[in-house]
């Protein structure tokens, strides 16, 4: 998907516009998500895992170029995402 226009993967992934979902996005009660990890793997240029309680696995978002040595980790219990130390 990295060569896919952020309009297109936003539709893909939400079923929305891109405007409508970055005013949706800035609101203070509106939690980010996959996409908005994505976008953080991109802009920072290093690796973030996902340790998904419910179902005891993680998920990776890897950064082309970087070896997954030094990832951000986190972990996601269905409501909200928490740093892992």
């Amino acid at each position: 998907m990295d060569d896919l226009h952020a309009s297109v993967v936003v539709q893909i992934e939400s079923g929305k516009a891109l405007a409508p979902y970055v005013q949706t996005m800035r609101s203070v009660n509106t939690w980010g998500g996959a996409i908005e990890i994505r976008a953080f793997v991109q802009l920072w240029k290093r690796p973030v895992r996902v340790f998904v309680k419910r179902l005891r696995r993680w998920i990776e978002f890897p950064y082309e170029g970087t070896k997954l040595d030094n990832p951000c980790n986190i972990s996601w219990t269905g409501a909200h995402y928490e740093p892992i130390r």
